[in-house]
């Protein structure tokens, strides 16, 4: 991934061209590795409702699709053209336990699929929790 400024200035830098910018400074600084793409954390309510959402990263937001199931729409691009490496968690504020599976899936769209269950596997809706997912990729 290259990261490039949104100011720049037009000098060289001809004191050390291993310094962080090389030879030019408004080159672009090119990350690798594990990178943190996507970070949403929304609050369910009563029959698993999204009441709230925060966090960033993601090409659009989270909607709820069916029993326990959520969407959310993301851009390969964004992930180093490939998919992105998921972490998905549920918070209760009481009740029994809850968790989550999640699968990439494609209907024209990328989008995740974020699923709670119970402890059996079946989808179940969710009241007063937070439901965690980060997004992330690893780029070469």
């Amino acid at each position: 991934m290259a990261i490039t400024h949104a100011k720049v200035s037009g000098l060289t830098n001809p004191a050390d061209p291993d310094l962080v910018g090389g030879e030019d400074w408004d080159d672009p600084h090119v990350v690798t590795g594990s990178v943190l793409v996507g970070v949403a954390q929304l609050r369910l309510t009563t029959a698993g409702a999204i009441t709230s959402q925060s966090g960033s990263g993601f090409s659009g937001t989270f909607s709820k699709t069916g029993t326990g199931t959520y969407r959310v729409d993301y851009d390969p691009a964004n992930y180093g053209g490939g998919d992105p490496i998921i972490v998905a968690g549920i918070t209760k504020d009481s009740g029994a336990p809850a968790f989550v599976r999640w699968t990439l899936e494609n209907d024209g769209d990328d989008y995740i699929q974020v699923v709670t269950i119970d402890d059996t596997g079946a989808a179940v809706d969710v009241a007063t929790a937070y439901l965690s997912l980060l997004a992330g990729a690893v780029l070469v």
